[in-house]
């Protein structure tokens, strides 16, 4: 159950167990549940919007044996009342209506570490807080691919799945596809999955930068190092796909980005 804060006052009825706070809905709370009952619950926008559906976010949820019932909540408090918590929570902004200081007097005194902005109607206010979000781009591609299902009355939920870029404090969302078939490297571009569950052994020598990959099939042997490469098989059709492989995929890229 939500328990209610200050001003309102249900601690009465809870000393007289007529009202009962439940912190989890576990097997616990069978001991004390009976039917039939009344279930308060709240919802974070019942501090901060004049009205809330609660058929809207229920009806995600079907089976429900429960009639709901909205009953909105008077949530307004005095100027004193507002002091005292803004004293006690001491926030770094607080956003006052100028009509209030005007009909209430200066309020700065009691708030002396918080910075205080005034504001008429309409006007813009600019704060500068840190925010923990970040405003992030989609790419056209990974939108077009959401889709989204229908909870009822205008509530919408969709899956995401994609990667996060970020580029010089920029962050884009694209769509998550194997990163290792997309990476570009000095020696040219290939598809690592493609060609690797065909390689039986991959050997390096760092000291004179040569590498040594060996074939299962098509059987054959490439050596390859920064002047040239050499291919070793039976087949001279195989010898002629590896050399158009080699040429396509390492020393024409190779050239194009150091023409560019």
């Amino acid at each position: 159950m939500y328990l209610p804060d200050n001003p309102m006052h249900h601690q009465d009825m809870i000393e007289q167990s007529l009202l009962y706070y439940a912190s989890r809905a576990d097997s616990s709370l069978q001991e004390k549940y009976q039917e039939p009952c009344v279930v308060f619950a709240g919802h974070p926008s019942l501090r901060s919007e004049s009205e809330y559906d609660c058929e809207e976010a229920m009806s995600a949820f079907e089976g429900l044996q429960i009639k709901p019932i909205y009953l909105p909540i008077d949530i307004r408090l005095t100027i004193n009342e507002v002091t005292n918590i803004l004293r006690e929570k001491k926030p770094q902004h607080v956003l006052i209506p100028q009509k209030i200081i005007k009909e209430s007097g200066n309020i700065r005194p009691n708030l002396p570490n918080s910075l205080i902005t005034l504001y008429e109607c309409l006007d813009i206010v600019n704060i500068s807080i840190n925010s923990q979000f970040v405003r992030t781009v989609m790419t056209e591609n990974l939108a077009s691919n959401i889709v989204l299902v229908n909870l009822g009355k205008d509530s919408l939920i969709a899956s995401l799945n994609g990667t996060l870029n970020i580029h010089n404090t920029k962050t884009s969302l694209t769509s998550a596809e194997n990163q290792l078939n997309q990476q570009r490297y000095v020696c040219g571009e290939f598809n690592v999955s493609k060609y690797g569950c065909r390689i039986d052994e991959f050997e390096e020598d760092k000291r004179s930068s040569s590498y040594k990959i060996s074939l299962i099939s098509p059987k054959a042997m490439i050596y390859l190092n920064n002047e040239n490469f050499k291919i070793i098989t039976t087949d001279n059709q195989t010898s002629i796909k590896l050399t158009k492989i080699l040429v396509e995929q390492l020393i024409v890229p190779y050239y194009e980005m150091y023409s560019k």
